[in-house]
């Protein structure tokens, strides 16, 4: 059996801190077990009873263990500033809201002493419907991919995995819909395989959570475009590249990806971690390559 473990760093609600980072946790069975025992050590030595990413940081050689243990991380990400919130093309939507925001709706009496806090809840409303069933969706595809490609499993038809996903920013029920519906067959995955589990009874979600922080902490050091010298000082790259970069799933094999498959299919070969839309400049694409080969960091051994 193998285990997926997912969790999520950041919001879509601000763009004070921009990204939105979703790990996935690719464990076996009898790899999660030795995963629980490493946990309950660490919960015995540091009395920290919920691992997080803010433990982890604080003091990452206390539980730079658990990256000992054998499993496999895919990363997707999405910068909400500039793919969501901020986009130079708005969503259709927001000319239809404000459409109906002119409305005699929102004159009537009842309703007009509340006009601007109900408009806003509308608007939220939207935002959120609008970020699950497209920039989360396209999320969970890219995990499903993995899956087909690294694992070589169908999806839709295996009984040899299970999703584990931390209580989601969104109702549980959408999110069970959106992980488990696809147009495509091949995608679908019967809700028997999907779990909206809580962080703290489940020590693959907080792995991911630690993953998950990690790669957002590196994603925010380029975002404020620090002197090179200045960003290794301060550990943000050096905590992603100690213990995370060799366990991104994948990393060993994405050239021979590129190569091996039909351009209808390289989104099988998408750069871990993700960017949520793929690459539409060299500029884009040299964002990629920063993510998986920086050039004043030391080059990884393959396995």
């Amino acid at each position: 059996m193998l285990y997926i473990f997912s969790d999520e760093s950041g919001t879509v609600y601000t763009t004070e801190q921009p990204y939105y980072v979703r790990s996935f946790i690719f464990i076996k069975e009898e790899n999660y077990k030795k995963l629980k025992e490493e946990f309950s050590r660490l919960q015995e030595n540091t009395g920290v009873k919920e691992v997080k990413f803010d433990k982890f940081v604080a003091n990452p050689q206390a539980y730079g263990s658990i990256f000992n243990i054998e499993f496999e991380a895919y990363v997707v990400y999405a910068n909400v500033r500039k793919d969501f919130l901020n986009r130079k093309r708005r969503y259709n939507y927001e000319d239809g809201l404000n459409e109906f925001f002119k409305s005699e709706l929102f004159d009537d009496e009842v309703v007009k002493p509340f006009k601007e806090s109900v408009q806003e809840k509308i608007r939220n409303a939207f935002k959120s419907f609008v970020w699950l069933h497209y920039f989360e969706k396209y999320f969970i595809k890219y995990s499903k991919d993995a899956l087909r490609y690294y694992y070589e499993l169908k999806i839709a038809d295996s009984k040899e995995y299970r999703y584990y996903f931390d209580v989601p920013q969104f109702t549980k029920k959408d999110y069970e819909r959106i992980v488990t519906d696809d147009p495509i067959r091949d995608y679908q995955i019967s809700k028997d395989r999907v779990s909206i589990v809580k962080s703290e009874e489940w020590e693959g979600i907080q792995l991911a959570d630690i993953v998950a922080g990690s790669v957002k902490k590196m994603l925010l050091s380029l975002e404020e475009k620090k002197d090179e010298k200045v960003v290794k000082e301060e550990g943000s790259k050096d905590l992603y590249f100690k213990y995370v970069w060799n366990k991104l799933l994948g990393f060993d094999r994405y050239s021979d990806c590129m190569r091996s498959l039909p351009d209808d299919e390289d989104y099988f070969c998408s750069p871990n971690p993700c960017k949520v839309h793929k690459p539409k400049s060299r500029e884009e694409t040299r964002e990629y390559n920063d993510l998986l080969k920086p050039k004043w960091y030391r080059i990884r051994k393959t396995k």
